[in-house]
This record gives C-alpha cells, sequence and structure tokens, in this order.
C-alpha cells in the first residue's frame, strides 16, 4: 500500500510542473500582451510609472512564489522517489539487477538538493525566470511604444 501511494505521488509530482507553468505562462503573457495591446491602439492608453512598479511587483511576488511551489514539488519528488528505491533496493536488486540489466545508479538514493536530478525541473524553472523576463519588458516597454 505504501509504494503504491508512493507510486501514485511521483506521477503527481512529475505532472505537476507542466501545470503550473502552463498557468504561470498563460496569466503572465496575458498580462503583457494586455499592457502592448492597450499601449499600440491608436488612442493609446499608457500605464504611469507608479502602476508599472506595482504590476512588476506583482509579476515578482508571482515568480517567486512559483518558484518556491516548483522547489517545494521537487523536493516532495525526490523524497517519494526514495521511498521507492528503497523498496527497489530491498527487494528487487539481487534478483532483478542482472535480470533487466539496470544501470549502477538504478539504486542510489537522491540527496535532497535543488540540482539533484534537476535537469527536469530546472528547465521549468529556467522558463518562469524568461516569462517573468519578458513580462517586465512589456510592463516598461509597452510605456514607450
Amino acid at each position: 500500500y505504501i509504494l503504491g501511494q508512493a507510486e501514485t505521488e511521483v506521477e503527481y509530482t512529475r505532472s505537476w510542473p507542466n501545470k503550473l507553468l502552463a498557468f504561470y505562462v498563460a496569466i503572465n503573457f496575458g498580462l503583457a500582451g494586455s499592457l502592448v495591446a492597450l499601449a499600440s491602439r491608436e488612442k493609446a492608453i499608457k500605464i504611469s510609472d507608479c502602476d508599472a512598479l506595482l504590476i512588476t511587483l506583482g509579476i515578482a511576488g508571482f515568480f517567486v512564489w512559483t518558484a518556491y511551489l516548483l522547489v517545494r514539488n521537487h523536493f516532495s519528488y525526490l523524497e517519494y522517489r526514495n521511498i521507492q528505491i528503497k523498496f527497489q533496493k530491498e527487494n528487487l536488486e539481487k534478483t532483478h539487477k542482472e535480470k533487466f540489466l539496470l544501470p549502477e545508479n538504478w539504486f542510489i538514493l537522491n540527496r535532497r538538493s535543488i540540482f539533484a536530478r534537476g535537469q527536469g525541473w530546472l528547465f521549468y524553472f529556467f522558463t518562469t525566470v524568461l516569462v517573468t523576463a519578458i513580462s517586465i519588458w512589456a510592463v516598461w516597454g509597452s510605456k514607450y511604444l
């Protein structure tokens, strides 16, 4: 039962960053696109510096929250994956290692680090940084269209 729950949680934590990133990109690009569209109209609607600063702070806060959720999700993934590895190590290493030609690192526990198995989740983090930069550029760039 515990192994089944760990497997469910591993799959959940693998799918969560996709959903989070889609939501993050949609919100940011919706805001950025709206500001650019309003600023490029014939009768342009410009935002003040104070409003631009408040929007920038909102975007930065949203980025921090998203980054926190990504890191927390990554640590949850590592914990649940380690539960699976411990079970596999205790029950399957001797019988299945040669049978399935598993790699040497298959039964090694993951350390709790943002860089452990980071090639996946760091992509999402980099994408949120990129989207944040584009959104902030749109906020301040729309003032000069």
